[in-house]
Protein backbone atom coordinates (compact mmCIF):
# COMPACT_ATOMS: atom_id res chain seq x y z
CA UNK A 1 0.00 0.00 0.00
CA UNK A 2 1.43 3.36 -1.04
CA UNK A 3 1.83 6.35 1.24
CA UNK A 4 2.23 6.68 5.01
CA UNK A 5 0.10 4.58 7.32
CA UNK A 6 -0.28 7.24 9.95
CA UNK A 7 -0.55 11.02 10.08
CA UNK A 8 -0.47 12.72 13.45
CA UNK A 9 -1.35 16.23 14.56
CA UNK A 10 0.10 17.13 17.96
CA UNK A 11 -1.19 20.09 19.91
CA UNK A 12 2.29 21.03 21.13
CA UNK A 13 5.92 20.47 20.22
CA UNK A 14 6.99 18.34 23.17
CA UNK A 15 4.17 15.87 22.71
CA UNK A 16 4.71 15.70 18.97
CA UNK A 17 8.40 15.01 19.39
CA UNK A 18 7.73 12.34 22.01
CA UNK A 19 5.19 10.70 19.68
CA UNK A 20 7.61 10.71 16.75
CA UNK A 21 10.34 9.26 18.96
CA UNK A 22 8.06 6.44 20.10
CA UNK A 23 7.28 5.48 16.51
CA UNK A 24 10.97 5.66 15.56
CA UNK A 25 11.75 3.43 18.53
CA UNK A 26 9.27 0.85 17.21
CA UNK A 27 10.97 0.74 13.82
CA UNK A 28 8.73 3.11 11.87
CA UNK A 29 10.15 5.57 9.34
CA UNK A 30 8.96 8.95 10.53
CA UNK A 31 9.04 12.52 9.23
CA UNK A 32 8.62 15.26 11.83
CA UNK A 33 7.61 18.77 10.78
CA UNK A 34 6.47 21.85 12.66
CA UNK A 35 4.23 23.47 10.06
CA UNK A 36 1.42 22.06 7.90
CA UNK A 37 2.97 23.69 4.84
CA UNK A 38 5.94 21.37 5.11
CA UNK A 39 3.83 18.22 4.56
CA UNK A 40 3.44 18.73 0.81
CA UNK A 41 7.23 18.76 0.45
CA UNK A 42 7.24 15.14 1.67
CA UNK A 43 5.37 13.90 -1.42
CA UNK A 44 8.50 12.69 -3.18
CA UNK A 45 9.39 10.45 -0.23
CA UNK A 46 5.87 9.52 0.91
CA UNK A 47 6.19 5.86 -0.13
CA UNK A 48 9.32 5.59 2.03
CA UNK A 49 7.53 6.89 5.14
CA UNK A 50 5.38 4.99 7.61
CA UNK A 51 4.29 8.01 9.61
CA UNK A 52 4.27 11.81 9.51
CA UNK A 53 3.95 13.91 12.67
CA UNK A 54 2.96 17.56 12.42
CA UNK A 55 3.63 19.34 15.72
CA UNK A 56 1.57 22.49 16.13
CA UNK A 57 1.12 25.05 18.90
CA UNK A 58 -2.64 24.89 19.36
CA UNK A 59 -3.25 23.69 22.91
CA UNK A 60 -4.18 27.05 24.43
CA UNK A 61 -4.82 29.29 21.42
CA UNK A 62 -8.43 30.33 20.67
CA UNK A 63 -10.48 27.34 19.51
CA UNK A 64 -11.15 28.85 16.09
CA UNK A 65 -7.44 29.10 15.36
CA UNK A 66 -6.78 25.61 16.72
CA UNK A 67 -9.45 24.17 14.44
CA UNK A 68 -8.14 26.06 11.41
CA UNK A 69 -4.54 24.95 11.95
CA UNK A 70 -5.54 21.34 12.64
CA UNK A 71 -7.77 21.22 9.56
CA UNK A 72 -4.94 22.55 7.39
CA UNK A 73 -2.59 19.89 8.76
CA UNK A 74 -5.19 17.14 8.39
CA UNK A 75 -5.90 18.10 4.79
CA UNK A 76 -2.21 17.96 3.96
CA UNK A 77 -1.78 14.57 5.64
CA UNK A 78 -4.81 13.12 3.87
CA UNK A 79 -3.54 14.45 0.53
CA UNK A 80 -0.23 12.69 1.24
CA UNK A 81 -2.14 9.42 1.55
CA UNK A 82 -2.12 8.83 5.32
CA UNK A 83 -4.64 6.10 6.15
CA UNK A 84 -5.26 7.04 9.76
CA UNK A 85 -5.20 10.46 11.42
CA UNK A 86 -4.23 10.83 15.06
CA UNK A 87 -4.80 13.86 17.27
CA UNK A 88 -2.28 13.94 20.09
CA UNK A 89 -2.94 15.84 23.33
CA UNK A 90 -1.64 15.75 26.89
CA UNK A 91 -2.11 12.78 29.22
CA UNK A 92 -3.85 15.12 31.66
CA UNK A 93 -6.31 16.23 28.95
CA UNK A 94 -5.13 19.83 29.21
CA UNK A 95 -8.01 22.00 28.00
CA UNK A 96 -10.81 24.29 29.14
CA UNK A 97 -14.56 24.29 28.59
CA UNK A 98 -13.92 26.26 25.36
CA UNK A 99 -11.58 23.56 24.03
CA UNK A 100 -9.44 22.81 22.35
CA UNK A 101 -9.63 19.02 22.38
CA UNK A 102 -13.35 18.67 21.70
CA UNK A 103 -13.72 21.25 18.90
CA UNK A 104 -10.64 20.01 17.04
CA UNK A 105 -11.70 16.37 17.37
CA UNK A 106 -15.20 17.21 16.13
CA UNK A 107 -13.85 18.75 12.95
CA UNK A 108 -11.29 16.02 12.26
CA UNK A 109 -13.95 13.34 12.80
CA UNK A 110 -16.06 15.08 10.19
CA UNK A 111 -13.13 15.27 7.74
CA UNK A 112 -12.27 11.59 8.09
CA UNK A 113 -15.85 10.31 8.18
CA UNK A 114 -15.22 8.63 11.53
CA UNK A 115 -18.41 7.27 13.10
CA UNK A 116 -16.80 6.58 16.45
CA UNK A 117 -13.67 8.24 17.84
CA UNK A 118 -11.65 6.91 20.79
CA UNK A 119 -10.17 9.27 23.40
CA UNK A 120 -7.23 7.58 25.13
CA UNK A 121 -5.25 10.01 27.32
CA UNK A 122 -3.81 7.31 29.61
CA UNK A 123 -0.06 6.97 30.02
CA UNK A 124 0.24 4.20 32.65
CA UNK A 125 4.05 4.23 32.68
CA UNK A 126 3.95 7.66 34.31
CA UNK A 127 0.86 7.12 36.43
CA UNK A 128 -1.74 8.73 34.16
CA UNK A 129 -4.66 6.32 34.06
CA UNK A 130 -8.39 6.42 33.29
CA UNK A 131 -10.97 4.28 35.09
CA UNK A 132 -14.72 4.76 34.61
CA UNK A 133 -13.95 8.01 32.77
CA UNK A 134 -12.00 9.40 35.75
CA UNK A 135 -8.41 10.46 35.14
CA UNK A 136 -5.86 9.77 37.85
CA UNK A 137 -2.40 11.28 38.32
CA UNK A 138 -0.70 8.56 40.32
CA UNK A 139 -3.09 7.91 43.21
CA UNK A 140 -4.75 11.31 42.97
CA UNK A 141 -7.77 12.27 40.95
CA UNK A 142 -6.80 14.82 38.30
CA UNK A 143 -8.78 17.48 40.15
CA UNK A 144 -6.77 16.88 43.34
CA UNK A 145 -3.37 16.86 41.61
CA UNK A 146 -1.11 19.87 40.95
CA UNK A 147 -2.85 20.17 37.58
CA UNK A 148 -5.67 22.03 39.31
CA UNK A 149 -3.25 24.96 39.62
CA UNK A 150 -2.16 24.99 35.96
CA UNK A 151 -1.98 28.67 34.95
CA UNK A 152 -3.41 28.05 31.47
CA UNK A 153 -5.55 24.91 31.71
CA UNK A 154 -6.52 24.31 35.36
CA UNK A 155 -8.05 20.83 35.50
CA UNK A 156 -10.71 20.81 38.21
CA UNK A 157 -12.97 18.03 36.91
CA UNK A 158 -11.54 14.47 36.81
CA UNK A 159 -14.37 13.01 34.68
CA UNK A 160 -12.97 13.17 31.15
CA UNK A 161 -16.28 12.27 29.52
CA UNK A 162 -17.90 15.17 31.33
CA UNK A 163 -15.06 17.53 30.36
CA UNK A 164 -15.27 16.43 26.74
CA UNK A 165 -19.06 16.79 26.64
CA UNK A 166 -18.76 20.45 27.62
CA UNK A 167 -16.41 21.04 24.67
CA UNK A 168 -17.90 18.88 21.94
CA UNK A 169 -21.00 18.98 19.77
CA UNK A 170 -20.91 15.17 19.38
CA UNK A 171 -22.51 12.85 21.96
CA UNK A 172 -19.97 11.40 24.39
CA UNK A 173 -19.93 7.83 25.66
CA UNK A 174 -17.37 5.40 27.01
CA UNK A 175 -15.68 2.02 26.69
CA UNK A 176 -15.15 0.94 30.27
CA UNK A 177 -12.49 -1.27 31.80
CA UNK A 178 -14.22 -4.67 31.75
CA UNK A 179 -14.38 -4.52 27.94
CA UNK A 180 -10.78 -3.38 27.67
CA UNK A 181 -9.57 -6.27 29.83
CA UNK A 182 -11.40 -8.76 27.59
CA UNK A 183 -9.45 -7.65 24.52
CA UNK A 184 -9.82 -5.96 21.15
CA UNK A 185 -12.96 -7.83 20.06
CA UNK A 186 -14.73 -6.85 23.28
CA UNK A 187 -13.71 -3.23 22.73
CA UNK A 188 -15.17 -3.36 19.22
CA UNK A 189 -18.41 -4.84 20.57
CA UNK A 190 -18.65 -2.19 23.29
CA UNK A 191 -18.03 0.45 20.63
CA UNK A 192 -20.84 -0.88 18.45
CA UNK A 193 -23.25 -0.80 21.41
CA UNK A 194 -22.25 2.75 22.33
CA UNK A 195 -22.70 3.93 18.74
CA UNK A 196 -26.12 2.23 18.57
CA UNK A 197 -27.07 4.22 21.65
CA UNK A 198 -26.04 7.45 19.92
CA UNK A 199 -22.51 8.07 21.22
CA UNK A 200 -19.81 9.23 18.81
CA UNK A 201 -16.87 10.24 21.02
CA UNK A 202 -15.81 7.42 23.37
CA UNK A 203 -13.53 7.80 26.38
CA UNK A 204 -11.65 4.51 26.75
CA UNK A 205 -10.40 3.30 30.14
CA UNK A 206 -6.78 2.18 30.45
CA UNK A 207 -4.81 1.38 33.58
CA UNK A 208 -1.95 -0.86 32.43
CA UNK A 209 0.41 -0.70 29.43
CA UNK A 210 -1.14 -3.90 28.06
CA UNK A 211 -4.49 -2.11 28.00
CA UNK A 212 -3.05 0.33 25.48
CA UNK A 213 -1.85 -2.57 23.34
CA UNK A 214 -5.36 -4.00 22.98
CA UNK A 215 -6.85 -0.55 22.40
CA UNK A 216 -4.31 0.03 19.62
CA UNK A 217 -5.28 -3.29 18.04
CA UNK A 218 -8.96 -2.35 18.17
CA UNK A 219 -8.28 1.12 16.76
CA UNK A 220 -5.71 0.37 14.05
CA UNK A 221 -8.31 0.17 11.26
CA UNK A 222 -10.23 3.29 12.32
CA UNK A 223 -9.81 6.44 10.21
CA UNK A 224 -9.31 8.69 13.23
CA UNK A 225 -7.95 8.17 16.74
CA UNK A 226 -7.11 10.57 19.56
CA UNK A 227 -5.03 10.27 22.70
CA UNK A 228 -1.70 10.71 24.32
CA UNK A 229 1.40 9.49 22.49
CA UNK A 230 1.44 6.39 24.71
CA UNK A 231 -1.34 4.53 22.87
CA UNK A 232 0.30 5.28 19.50
CA UNK A 233 3.47 3.50 20.61
CA UNK A 234 1.53 0.23 20.32
CA UNK A 235 0.22 0.86 16.80
CA UNK A 236 3.33 -0.35 14.88
CA UNK A 237 2.84 -3.85 16.29
CA UNK A 238 -0.75 -3.79 15.02
CA UNK A 239 0.49 -2.59 11.62
CA UNK A 240 2.90 -5.52 11.45
CA UNK A 241 0.13 -7.99 12.21
CA UNK A 242 -1.70 -6.57 9.20
CA UNK A 243 1.34 -6.75 6.96
CA UNK A 244 1.60 -2.97 6.63
CA UNK A 245 4.97 -2.54 8.33
CA UNK A 246 8.11 -4.60 7.88
CA UNK A 247 10.09 -5.83 10.83
CA UNK A 248 12.77 -3.31 11.70
CA UNK A 249 14.93 -1.95 14.45
CA UNK A 250 14.80 1.56 15.84
CA UNK A 251 16.24 4.28 13.65
CA UNK A 252 19.87 5.29 13.70
CA UNK A 253 21.11 7.26 16.71
CA UNK A 254 21.18 11.01 16.27
CA UNK A 255 24.57 12.62 15.74
CA UNK A 256 26.24 14.29 18.70
CA UNK A 257 26.51 18.06 18.51
CA UNK A 258 29.09 19.65 20.76
CA UNK A 259 29.09 23.23 21.89
CA UNK A 260 27.70 25.41 24.67
CA UNK A 261 24.41 24.34 26.22
CA UNK A 262 21.47 26.03 27.90
CA UNK A 263 18.19 25.15 29.59
CA UNK A 264 15.24 27.46 28.89
CA UNK A 265 12.42 26.77 31.34
CA UNK A 266 8.99 28.29 30.84
CA UNK A 267 6.91 25.65 32.59
CA UNK A 268 5.53 26.45 36.03
CA UNK A 269 5.04 22.77 36.89
CA UNK A 270 6.36 21.62 40.24
CA UNK A 271 8.60 19.06 38.54
CA UNK A 272 10.32 21.73 36.42
CA UNK A 273 10.98 23.83 39.51
CA UNK A 274 12.49 20.75 41.21
CA UNK A 275 14.64 20.04 38.13
CA UNK A 276 15.97 23.59 38.13
CA UNK A 277 16.95 23.24 41.78
CA UNK A 278 18.76 19.96 41.05
CA UNK A 279 20.55 21.52 38.06
CA UNK A 280 21.74 24.37 40.24
CA UNK A 281 22.83 21.98 43.00
CA UNK A 282 24.93 20.13 40.41
CA UNK A 283 26.99 23.28 39.86
CA UNK A 284 25.15 24.91 36.97
CA UNK A 285 24.16 28.58 37.25
CA UNK A 286 20.43 29.34 37.07
CA UNK A 287 18.98 32.76 36.27
CA UNK A 288 15.42 33.02 37.57
CA UNK A 289 13.52 35.88 36.01
CA UNK A 290 10.93 37.48 38.28
CA UNK A 291 8.64 38.87 35.61
CA UNK A 292 6.87 42.19 36.05
CA UNK A 293 4.11 43.88 34.04
CA UNK A 294 6.57 46.73 33.48
CA UNK A 295 9.18 44.48 31.83
CA UNK A 296 10.32 45.20 28.30
CA UNK A 297 10.65 41.73 26.77
CA UNK A 298 13.51 42.62 24.42
CA UNK A 299 15.52 44.26 27.18
CA UNK A 300 15.07 41.31 29.54
CA UNK A 301 15.93 38.81 26.77
CA UNK A 302 19.06 40.73 25.77
CA UNK A 303 20.38 40.88 29.32
CA UNK A 304 19.60 37.22 29.98
CA UNK A 305 21.25 36.11 26.71
CA UNK A 306 24.42 38.03 27.55
CA UNK A 307 24.43 36.31 30.93
CA UNK A 308 24.09 32.85 29.31
CA UNK A 309 26.88 33.48 26.81
CA UNK A 310 29.20 34.57 29.64
CA UNK A 311 28.82 31.32 31.61
CA UNK A 312 31.69 28.81 31.49
CA UNK A 313 29.34 25.81 31.88
CA UNK A 314 25.80 25.03 30.70
CA UNK A 315 23.32 27.30 32.47
CA UNK A 316 19.59 27.78 32.77
CA UNK A 317 17.20 30.69 32.44
CA UNK A 318 13.73 30.28 33.92
CA UNK A 319 10.49 32.20 33.85
CA UNK A 320 9.03 29.37 35.95
CA UNK A 321 7.19 30.58 39.03
CA UNK A 322 4.98 29.33 41.82
CA UNK A 323 1.17 29.71 41.91
CA UNK A 324 1.25 33.00 43.88
CA UNK A 325 3.68 34.69 41.50
CA UNK A 326 1.75 33.44 38.48
CA UNK A 327 -1.50 34.75 39.94
CA UNK A 328 0.09 38.17 40.57
CA UNK A 329 1.28 38.48 36.98
CA UNK A 330 -2.01 37.21 35.57
CA UNK A 331 -3.98 39.71 37.62
CA UNK A 332 -2.03 42.49 35.95
CA UNK A 333 -1.74 41.16 32.39
CA UNK A 334 -4.45 38.53 32.11
CA UNK A 335 -3.83 34.82 31.56
CA UNK A 336 -2.83 35.15 27.92
CA UNK A 337 -0.84 38.35 28.46
CA UNK A 338 1.27 36.79 31.21
CA UNK A 339 1.96 33.73 29.10
CA UNK A 340 2.86 35.86 26.08
CA UNK A 341 5.35 37.94 28.07
CA UNK A 342 7.17 34.82 29.29
CA UNK A 343 7.19 33.22 25.85
CA UNK A 344 8.43 36.39 24.15
CA UNK A 345 11.31 36.63 26.59
CA UNK A 346 12.31 32.97 26.23
CA UNK A 347 12.12 33.09 22.44
CA UNK A 348 14.24 36.22 22.42
CA UNK A 349 16.84 34.53 24.57
CA UNK A 350 16.82 31.44 22.33
CA UNK A 351 17.38 33.51 19.19
CA UNK A 352 20.25 35.44 20.72
CA UNK A 353 22.09 32.50 22.32
CA UNK A 354 21.82 30.41 19.14
CA UNK A 355 23.31 33.31 17.20
CA UNK A 356 26.00 33.51 19.86
CA UNK A 357 27.11 29.89 19.40
CA UNK A 358 24.96 27.84 21.79
CA UNK A 359 24.38 24.47 20.11
CA UNK A 360 22.60 22.40 22.77
CA UNK A 361 19.21 23.69 23.90
CA UNK A 362 16.82 22.02 26.34
CA UNK A 363 13.38 23.64 26.63
CA UNK A 364 11.07 22.77 29.53
CA UNK A 365 7.39 23.27 28.75
CA UNK A 366 5.23 22.49 25.76
CA UNK A 367 4.17 26.06 24.98
CA UNK A 368 7.72 27.30 25.54
CA UNK A 369 9.09 24.61 23.22
CA UNK A 370 6.69 25.66 20.50
CA UNK A 371 7.65 29.32 20.57
CA UNK A 372 11.39 28.55 20.74
CA UNK A 373 11.29 26.20 17.75
CA UNK A 374 9.17 28.69 15.81
CA UNK A 375 11.55 31.54 16.63
CA UNK A 376 14.55 29.52 15.49
CA UNK A 377 12.77 28.78 12.20
CA UNK A 378 13.06 25.00 12.52
CA UNK A 379 10.52 23.40 10.15
CA UNK A 380 11.78 19.82 9.91
CA UNK A 381 13.81 17.89 12.47
CA UNK A 382 15.50 14.50 12.60
CA UNK A 383 14.06 12.66 15.61
CA UNK A 384 15.77 10.24 17.97
CA UNK A 385 14.17 7.09 19.31
CA UNK A 386 12.06 7.50 22.44
CA UNK A 387 13.96 7.02 25.70
CA UNK A 388 11.94 8.55 28.54
CA UNK A 389 8.38 9.86 28.89
CA UNK A 390 7.73 13.52 28.37
CA UNK A 391 10.97 14.17 26.50
CA UNK A 392 12.01 14.11 22.86
CA UNK A 393 15.39 14.66 21.25
CA UNK A 394 15.98 16.04 17.78
CA UNK A 395 18.63 17.72 15.67
CA UNK A 396 18.55 20.28 12.91
CA UNK A 397 21.24 20.77 10.30
CA UNK A 398 20.54 24.38 9.35
CA UNK A 399 21.46 25.70 11.83
CA UNK A 400 23.32 22.84 13.51
CA UNK A 401 21.46 22.46 16.79
CA UNK A 402 20.71 19.65 19.19
CA UNK A 403 17.39 19.98 20.98
CA UNK A 404 15.61 18.34 23.87
CA UNK A 405 12.00 19.40 24.31
CA UNK A 406 10.31 18.21 27.48
CA UNK A 407 6.97 18.37 29.15
CA UNK A 408 7.05 20.59 32.19
CA UNK A 409 5.37 17.95 34.33
CA UNK A 410 7.64 14.98 33.57
CA UNK A 411 11.22 13.84 33.85
CA UNK A 412 13.66 12.62 36.46
CA UNK A 413 14.75 15.39 38.82
CA UNK A 414 18.34 15.21 37.57
CA UNK A 415 17.52 14.99 33.87
CA UNK A 416 18.78 18.45 32.80
CA UNK A 417 22.43 17.50 33.30
CA UNK A 418 21.94 14.06 31.78
CA UNK A 419 20.09 15.36 28.73
CA UNK A 420 22.67 18.04 27.97
CA UNK A 421 25.43 15.46 28.28
CA UNK A 422 23.58 13.09 25.94
CA UNK A 423 23.27 15.76 23.24
CA UNK A 424 27.04 15.94 23.00
CA UNK A 425 27.59 12.19 23.42
CA UNK A 426 25.90 9.13 21.95
CA UNK A 427 22.42 10.57 22.37
CA UNK A 428 21.40 8.14 25.10
CA UNK A 429 20.17 9.42 28.46
CA UNK A 430 22.15 8.04 31.39
CA UNK A 431 21.10 6.48 34.67
CA UNK A 432 17.97 7.66 36.40
CA UNK A 433 15.99 8.53 33.28
CA UNK A 434 13.88 5.41 32.98
CA UNK A 435 10.15 4.95 32.85
CA UNK A 436 10.17 3.58 36.36
CA UNK A 437 11.96 6.66 37.67
CA UNK A 438 9.19 8.87 36.31
CA UNK A 439 6.10 7.30 37.81
CA UNK A 440 5.96 9.96 40.53
CA UNK A 441 6.28 12.87 38.11
CA UNK A 442 3.78 15.69 38.41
Amino acid sequence: MAGPIFGAIADDLTGGLELAGMLVGQGARVAFVTAPGEVAALAAEADALDAVVVALKIRVVPAERAIADAVTAAGALMALGCRQLFYKYCATFDSTDRGNIGPVADRLAEMTGAEAVYFVPSFPEVGRTVYLNHLFVGTQLLSESPKRYDPLTPMTDPDIARVLARQSARPVGAVHYPAVRQGADAIRSATARAVAEGARHLVVDAILPEDLAVIAEAAADMPFLTGNSSVAEYLPAAWRRRGWLAEGAAGDALPAIDGPGVVLAGSCAERTIEQLAAFEAAGHPVLRLALSPADNADTVAERAARWVLAQPVPSAVATSAGPDEVARLQSALGREGASQLAETILSGIARRVAAGGVRRILVAGGESSGVVVETLGLKRLAVGAFTVPGMGRAVSTEPALSLVLKSGKLGDVGMFVEALDAMGGDGTATSGTTREALTDAH
